[in-house]
C-alpha cells in the first residue's frame, strides 16, 4: 500500500529541516481531524497516530492525507453490547512514547481523547520543530517511558504551546 502513497510526513518534515509553515500544518491538521473523526465516527481508536504513520497522496491526490498502520487500533464500542469498552490500568505503554498522552504513560485503557491528544502533540512538534521531551535520554525503555510520562504531565500546557497559534 505504501507504494501507492507518497513520503511520510517525518519524511518530508526531515526534508523540510524539521519545520512546516503554520499554513502546511494548519492545512495538515484539518485533514488529519477528519481522518480521526471517521475511525472515531466508526468507534475505533487509532493509539499510534505520529508523522511516520501519516502519508502524502501521489498524482492527484498529492495534496490528500493518509493515516495507516492500524496494527496497535482498537474498537472502543462493543458491538455485541454497545457499551464503551471498561477503565483498565495497569496496561503497557501503547503507541510512540514522543507523541503518546500522559494517559498511556500511566498504563490506563486508551480512549478518543488520547488520540486527540497525540495528534496535538504531532502538530506541535510539526508548528515548533520538537518536543521538549524529546531529549531525555535513559537507556533502559520502561524508565524512560516513566520519566518522559513525569515531564510531559508536570509540563505547562500554555509553555508547551508557547509559539503556536492561540
Amino acid at each position: 500500500m505504501t507504494d501507492l502513497l507518497g513520503p511520510s510526513l517525518e519524511d518530508l518534515f526531515n526534508f523540510c529541516g524539521h519545520k512546516f509553515s503554520l499554513k502546511t500544518t494548519l492545512m495538515l491538521f484539518y485533514q488529519l481531524l477528519e481522518r480521526v473523526q471517521h475511525m472515531h465516527d466508526l468507534n475505533y481508536i487509532h493509539r499510534d497516530i505520529k508523522p511516520d504513520n501519516i502519508m502524502m497522496g501521489l498524482g492527484e491526490n498529492s495534496n490528500t492525507v493518509f493515516l495507516i498502520d492500524f496494527g496497535l487500533t482498537r474498537l472502543v464500542i462493543d458491538p455485541k453490547t454497545g457499551k464503551h469498552i471498561p477503565f483498565v490500568g495497569r496496561k503497557n505503554l501503547i503507541g510512540t512514547c514522543r507523541y503518546v498522552s500522559v494517559n498511556s504513560h500511566k498504563g490506563f485503557e486508551l480512549s478518543r481523547r488520547d488520540d486527540l491528544t497525540t495528534l496535538g502533540y504531532v502538530i506541535i512538534n510539526l508548528i515548533k520543530g520538537s518536543l521538549p521531551w524529546q531529549g531525555i535520554k535513559i537507556s533502559k525503555h520502561s524508565a524512560r517511558y516513566s520519566k518522559v510520562g513525569n515531564f510531559k504531565e508536570k509540563y505547562p500546557i500554555e509553555k508547551l504551546c508557547r509559539g503556536c497559534p492561540i
